[in-house]
């Protein structure tokens, strides 16, 4: 997973201020992205960034190399 955006703007009462916001991933596949319109705000809370901005993408993990030591 590739993370392009951390945060989002919302738009709530101090009292609903979210700690977090969640997406289900489950279901995503290499190349499929997570945009701002895919996360689940609670009752009270509006998310007010771009819907169509892109938090994350699925990609292939990459394994770093060990050096060897001499």
């Amino acid at each position: 997973m590739q993370h392009m955006l951390r945060s989002v703007t919302v738009s709530c009462l101090p009292t609903n201020m979210p700690d977090r916001l969640e997406a289900d991933i489950s279901g995503l596949d290499m190349g499929d992205q997570v945009a701002v319109s895919d996360l689940e705000a609670p009752e009270g809370v509006q998310i007010t960034s771009e819907p169509n901005s892109v938090i994350a993408i699925v990609v292939a993990p990459t394994i770093e190399e060990e050096e060897e030591e001499e």
